[in-house]
């Protein structure tokens, strides 16, 4: 078994470092740490994708940590760096250029437990959302954008090219609300 080494984040969450995914995502620094109980995952799966697409995006070279949260991490983290006092489904964490040799290159915390509800509500996979989530983040460190309505289109293709690539029937998901900041923010927890 490969030597993991444990590093903090900048976010406070810790994450480990550890050799690529095997199966194509050599030269890859994608880690997933899951921090959260409820949804049990495959994490190795999720590091192979995320790898596989990270490749694909120009970001084969940096190193990614995935940090899978509950709703009530991601709103402490929404609140510290952002001011919002509420939960969202991702928040990406860019530290290029000034990440050091030892550091992670960027980061993106997600929430499982909102990829679970969503999931739910819809009638999706729970993990086939969660990578979704996973790749929102991952797609704003390539240079996405969704603050306009052409460049939610073109980020919601794209996420849903990757989610096929995984194997997913991507005829199930729909685009999201136009208004990011709504379909990204969920209720308060009570």
């Amino acid at each position: 078994m490969p030597e993991r080494s444990a590093r903090m984040s900048r976010t406070g969450e810790s994450t480990h470092s550890s050799p690529p995914a095997a199966s194509g995502t050599e030269g890859t620094g994608v880690t997933v740490r899951n921090r959260q109980r409820r949804l049990p995952l495959d994490t190795r799966r999720l590091e192979r994708e995320l790898a596989r697409a990270a490749g694909s995006e120009g970001l084969g070279d940096q190193t990614i940590a995935f940090v899978l949260v509950s709703d009530r991490s991601i709103r402490r983290l929404n609140r510290k760096f952002h001011g919002r006092d509420d939960v969202t489904d991702v928040l990406a964490f860019d530290y290029r250029p000034t990440s050091q040799p030892d550091d992670v290159d960027a980061e993106v915390v997600v929430s499982a437990h909102r990829a679970e509800a969503e999931a739910l509500g819809r009638g999706l996979p729970a993990d086939g959302e969660l990578l979704l989530y996973c790749l929102h983040g991952l797609l704003h460190l390539a240079g996405y954008d969704d603050r306009d309505p052409a460049g939610r289109r073109r980020m919601w293709k794209r996420q849903l090219e990757h989610l096929a690539e995984a194997g997913y029937p991507v005829r199930r998901w729909r685009e999201p609300m136009a208004d990011t900041t709504q379909r990204h923010a969920a209720p308060e927890e009570p």
